[in-house]
């Protein structure tokens, strides 16, 4: 199967070709507004075109419009890579599965520090939830190659990481986490082998993965 059905979103149907004015048009009243900007949404769009059906909801949310019957919800973001893309993506797309969704978004790089002071912008939001969405960069995850011990006690560190930001949301805010599993990389080592020798960045991923798994099953 070509990777092209989920690129250009094939199961959607294609999006008008008037969909930038049927967008400037949506707000000239607001009776109805929220099933418009869900019908909107419900086509296959691209990033463009989330970016500006995301601003006619923010636009709409500035003026206080009503956007019944849409759900609210507030998801905070934390991340250590910018966000300006995938924010509008996030509002839009939720559009079409009835949820105004509003993203709160920390400072770049800024996850443990957001999480744990009660004066972040995460924090003072109050949100619904809280999206942490890291990647190996962030982590202290260094590759032990052969060492048990040191490769378990890695994982132990970032879980512990994990757990911090969990709690200082919950402690600061009352939100709950939603944790972003690790992707692997691109290219390995020592090809499927990385993935049971220890301290390989392969196996040292999946053990974080399956660590935050049951912490989050346990909480």
């Amino acid at each position: 199967m070509s990777s092209s059905i989920y690129a250009d979103l094939f199961w959607l149907p294609k999006s008008p070709e008037n969909f930038s004015s049927l967008c400037r048009s949506v707000l000239e009243d607001d009776h109805g507004l929220g099933r418009r900007l869900q019908g909107l949404a419900k086509y296959a769009l691209n990033g463009n075109q989330l970016g500006r059906l995301a601003k006619v909801l923010a636009k709409a949310r500035a003026d206080g419009m009503s956007l019944a019957p849409l759900t609210p919800f507030r998801l905070g973001v934390l991340s250590n890579s910018t966000l300006d893309f995938i924010v509008p993506a996030l509002e839009a797309t939720a559009l079409r599965h009835g949820i105004a969704l509003e993203c709160i978004k920390a400072d770049y790089g800024q996850v443990i520090q957001a999480a744990l002071s009660p004066d972040s912008v995460i924090n003072r939001a109050m949100p619904d939830a809280v999206l942490v969405a890291v990647d190996l960069r962030y982590l202290p995850l260094q590759s032990t190659l052969g060492n048990q011990e040191a490769a378990a006690a890695a994982v132990s560190g970032v879980l512990q990481h994990f757990q911090a930001i969990r709690e200082g949301v919950r402690n600061n805010s009352g939100a709950i986490s939603i944790l972003q599993t690790l992707a692997p990389l691109p290219e390995s080592l020592f090809g499927s082998f990385d993935r049971v020798l220890p301290g390989a960045p392969r196996q040292l991923i999946d053990a974080v993965n399956r660590g935050a798994r049951r912490k989050c099953l346990r909480h």
